[in-house]
């Protein structure tokens, strides 16, 4: 007994100095933090006086900017735990360095507790290849056949609130109804049931998931086990989900997977993506498969994660509009436009159109964020990069205050109301990373979050559309208030509203559309006629403009774009006070340039005034225009560093034998033209298909083969791109003269059988590529390698799809019309000129012949005559024959304040009128390539020379263009001579005035025929 008692006070004395030396672990450390209490920890009160997410929230704004560390200590009852205060530390813990943090630590039993194996709660390399599984799942394609499902669930919610409402305010207790909708959706799609809870509020799968979500297996101290010692919990055997749960879930899941097996059934949702999973196990392909019990378990983690948060959420919608009738308002015009446009039919894509509905939600998430924490784990020490003794060690827990960021007004000014515009744009652009958590952030974000907006979507965009939502005086509690119990975010006491059906005034809604249309006519008048009086107004010399072209009537008619602004130029060059004149490009009021140190300063020297073009790009509907020509700002400046390393000489070096080798096929197709010893060819068309095998093979790893097939489907859809229209000529004006406007109203600018036909190609070359790990060293590549970084997390680093896609395609676009047109110049001008051309031939044939005879990168670059030949063509005949840029802040030149320049004014730099400057190139119509001697060079301004540009945005493929257009010309230079055709040469050259880009009427004709060497 003495011995008994003994151990049991030596047990006792061990447990209070654990206990203690436990609770004092961060004092001794020195992290500021607040004195725990035993057992609680830092949690006192939780549960029972105040909600688990404000607990971390006070903690938040107690420590936030005024620690110099990115965390302060917390303990969660027993377990020692840190709580961010620093944003940049969240992004650091979820994205830049997941990989020190990427488990939650939770409790999870696959052997006992089947249910609790599912993706939320798993870790290390088993989460990894589950995700990995899972993620084709939710596509937004598979969302697209989920659609149709989720759709007839949102229309037997809008029956059940007819059945409850009529014309007058009734109230409803709107929290049910929605969680009997979700129930539905998500019974439907990931068990395939018809669960009718909506019909019958007592229906056994809704009750289950209820008892699931609120009812615990063990008591608290157990629960408090679970939670600090999971691991160990596990290796004891213990189990979280209730029996009940388990047998009822195990059972539905059973029988629906034989069921569908056996009768070969297809229902395109999540289930069925799962039962193919379940397949490939069953064939003994464990790796890429699921057993049934990891099929089990992501079926029921997916409808416990659907059915509480999206209900929970359009509740709180519903209740914050209810209390902003305006937003409510504007919210039902833009659901009852976007039906109306779309005939009444509510699809996928039409609710991709309702943006504001999606803002809605997303304030929604912000203010009420149904899961108010996330929590990982370090599974590595991690040590703060500017302070050693800010260090996380392993099993240490990592909490991240998400409704204290929602409700920072750092982040979010006057977080308590409800703006939906906190999301536009602009705005989201403005806040750092990880300020939205609703769904969390980087690699171990919520897999489902495409479903739960979209089922959320729908059910509000039905509610809203056909019901009017209100406060009741009595019944609606303002402020909401929340259940303290609960960790997920909830309303006490449930959400009630006065709900009423829509009687639709169509006669009245006509009138006002008839008052807002004249209005808008009168407003249009006095706009235009404030326009076109811009310059005026400001005593700024410029032509007088012409409704509704501007300075623009002969464009695409009678004169080409750069003809107009060269007429422009000279007109008024050293004959104006100021560096610029004004000009009218139809509606868009613009300067251009007549002075050439202000062409300095726009590119280079102030280029931070004037760093984008102004045109039209839209990312989410028109991905391929969201290249590194059209975006702007931040966005530009973070893609152009990414693709910078693209384009060095030592890439450049690794792509020339591709290139080299379309040079050969090119040399091929010639010989097997030329029949006799002078043959008439149409040169444009043959060195087009050259550059398009060329950027072909570069940009997409395809043998394109369309110098032996003028008719292969790659060029074919090159052309389209180049030359036809998605839209008629006015639309082309707006999306020109209004690009952010066209963009927001969702246009596309690019014919949808280009988009699709070169989205489908990257795609399978990507996959082509990583599933065989393809390497070719050639730009393909390197976006692969970009688009890795951001699958991995790194968004910072990397490339999306989409974005990826939209380099590839302005890449072939860019580099295919603008260098066939160049070598297309450059062998007219060598057929008028046989000197030069002969010349030429010297030189290549003698650095050949001192080379072997072999075309090597670095011989390519002892072609110096080649290299002025080439910039002689670009500076006579430049393809971008103008270069645009945008003010984005004022402007004032320094000599002259009269000469200012606002935000949002286009800046026009007339490159082919500056390359025709007898100032800068006496004689400018005559070809002499001798211009580009360096000593003739130095003696000439900067920015004389501008067919790629100057500056930070200049044109990044500028090496890779030369390029190909240097082993081109040398190529046919070294074996064919070209000279004019008496009757096909066009003599002087004539230009096509309906192109943007400079290029020859009717294709350039020369007379080829074989070098005969001695």
């Amino acid at each position: 007994m003495v011995v008994l008692i003994a151990l049991l006070l030596g047990v006792a004395t061990l447990a209070i100095w654990l206990v203690l030396r436990n609770f004092s672990y961060w004092e001794r450390r020195g992290i500021p933090h607040d004195p725990p209490q035993i057992p609680s920890g830092s949690l006192s009160g939780m549960m029972t006086t105040i909600h688990i997410s404000d607990i971390f929230k006070r903690t938040y704004f107690k420590y936030k900017n005024k620690v110099s560390s990115p965390f302060v200590g917390f303990y969660v009852f027993f377990k020692r735990a840190v709580i961010v205060v620093d944003i940049d530390f969240v992004k650091t813990v979820l994205i830049k360095e997941f990989d020190k943090f990427h488990d939650r630590g939770v409790f999870h039993n696959e052997r006992d507790d089947p249910l609790s194996g599912n993706l939320v709660n798993i870790e290390g390399q088993k989460w990894k290849s589950l995700r990995h599984k899972l993620t084709p799942t939710f596509t937004s394609g598979k969302m697209k056949h989920m659609f149709p499902t989720v759709l007839d669930v949102g229309e037997e919610l809008v029956k059940i609130f007819n059945a409850k409402t009529s014309s007058e305010p009734q109230p409803l207790e709107i929290t049910d109804l929605v969680s009997r909708y979700t129930a539905d959706v998500i019974g439907s799609c990931a068990f395939g049931l018809e669960c009718n809870s909506l019909h019958n509020p007592e229906a056994e799968f809704v009750k289950m998931g209820t008892v699931a979500l609120t009812k615990r297996r063990h008591g608290r101290a157990m629960d408090l086990f679970l939670f600090g010692a999971p691991r160990l919990a596990a290796k004891f055997g213990i189990k979280a989900t209730l029996q009940k749960v388990e047998d009822f879930y195990m059972k539905i899941v059973k029988d629906t997977v034989e069921y569908r097996t056996k009768n070969n059934v297809k229902r395109n949702d999540f289930m069925d993506m799962l039962i193919d999973l379940k397949k490939k196990y069953d064939e003994g392909n464990g790796e890429d498969g699921l057993s049934f019990n990891e099929l089990a378990a992501q079926a029921f983690v997916f409808f416990l994660a659907g059915f509480e948060t999206s209900s929970t959420t359009m509740g709180f919608a519903l209740h914050e509009l209810a209390i902003n009738q305006d937003i409510q308002s504007r919210l039902k015009k833009e659901i009852d436009e976007v039906l109306a446009k779309n005939n009444g039919e509510f699809n996928y894509e039409s609710m991709h159109e309702m943006k504001y509905l999606e803002k809605v939600i997303d304030e929604t998430l912000r203010k009420h964020p149904v899961v108010g924490h996330l929590i990982r784990e370090a599974t590595q020490r991690y040590v703060h990069r500017d302070n050693p003794d800010y260090y996380i060690e392993p099993g240490t827990g990592v909490i991240i205050p998400v409704r204290a960021i929602h409700h920072d007004p750092e982040f979010y000014p006057e977080p308590e109301k409800f703006i939906p515009e906190r999301f536009d744009e602009e705005q989201v652009n403005q806040r750092p990373a990880c300020t939205f958590l609703p769904f969390g952030d980087g690699p171990r974000n919520c897999i489902g979050l495409r479903f739960g907006r979209m089922q959320t979507t729908i059910g509000l965009a039905k509610l809203i559309h056909n019901f009017k939502f209100e406060v009741n005086p009595t019944l609606t509690s303002v402020p909401m208030k929340f259940k303290v119990e609960n960790l997920l975010w909830s309303a006490e006491g449930g959400i009630t509203l006065n709900v009423s059906k829509f009687a639709r005034t169509y006669l009245f809604t006509m009138a006002v559309l008839i008052l807002l249309l004249l209005g808008v006519v009168s407003l249009a008048v006095w706009w235009v006629h404030q326009q076109f009086n811009y310059w005026q107004r400001r005593g700024i010399p410029h032509d007088p403009p012409k409704i509704p072209a501007g300075n623009m009537v002969e464009l695409m008619k009678t004169r080409h774009i750069a003809d107009i602004f060269q007429r422009t130029y000279f007109k008024y060059k050293n004959k104006v006070d100021g560096p610029f004149v004004g000009f009218y490009f139809y509606f868009k009021r613009v300067a251009l340039t007549v002075d050439i140190n202000f062409v300095k300063t726009v590119l280079m020297k102030d280029f931070d005034k004037f760093h984008d073009r102004g045109i039209f790009h839209n990312e989410r509907d028109d991905p391929l225009t969201c290249n590194l020509v059209g975006v702007e700002g931040q966005k530009w400046k973070s893609l152009r560093h990414k693709l910078t390393p693209t384009f060095t000489s030592g890439k450049m070096k690794h792509m020339f034998p591709t290139l080299l080798k379309v040079g050969d096929e090119m040399v091929q197709v010639f010989n097997s033209k030329i029949t006799s010893d002078t043959q008439p060819l149409e040169i444009t068309n043959l060195v087009a298909r050259f550059t398009a095998d060329v950027i072909g093979s570069c940009a997409f790893g395809l043998e394109c083969n369309s110098l032996h097939n003028p008719e292969a489907e790659f060029v074919k859809m090159g052309n389209a791109a180049i030359n036809e229209r998605r839209h008629g000529r006015a639309l082309d004006l707006f999306l020109f003269g209004a690009p952010k406007l066209a963009a927001k109203l969702r246009m596309k600018q690019l014919v949808q059988k280009v988009e699709d036909f070169y989205m489908n190609i990257i795609r399978d070359t990507v996959n082509y590529r990583v599933k065989n790990n393809v390497k070719r060293n050639d730009f393909m590549d390197m976006l692969i390698e970009l688009k890795k970084k951001y699958d991995e997390g790194n968004k910072e680093e990397g490339l999306s799809f989409n974005e990826l896609a939209a380099q590839a395609f302005v890449f072939f676009l860019a580099g295919y019309e603008t260098s066939s047109t160049t070598m297309g110049f450059a062998l007219h001008e060598l057929a008028l000129n046989q000197d030069i051309q002969n010349r030429l031939r010297n030189e290549i044939d003698e650095v050949l012949a001192k080379n072997n005879g072999e075309f090597s990168y670095d011989s390519m670059r002892e072609m110096k005559y080649l290299e002025k030949i080439i910039d002689e063509t670009l500076r006579k005949h430049p393809v971008v024959g103008h270069l645009i840029r945008l003010a984005t802040q004022r402007y004032v030149h320094p000599d002259n304040p009269k000469y200012y320049i606002e935000p949002g004014t286009g800046v026009i730099i007339p490159v082919k009128a500056i390359h025709h400057d007898p100032e800068f190139y006496p004689e400018p119509e005559k070809f002499i390539p001798e211009r580009f001697d360096e000593d003739q060079v130095k003696q000439r301004p900067a920015c004389t020379f501008l067919p790629f540009g100057e500056g930070p945005r200049n044109c990044i493929g500028l090496r890779f263009g030369r390029m190909q257009t240097t082993i081109g010309l040398a190529k046919l230079i070294h074996n064919f001579k070209f000279e004019v055709n008496p009757t096909l040469t066009s003599v002087p050259m004539k230009f096509k005035v309906e192109n943007i880009l400079l290029s020859a009427e009717g294709g350039i004709t020369l007379n080829v025929s074989k070098v005969i060497r001695k």
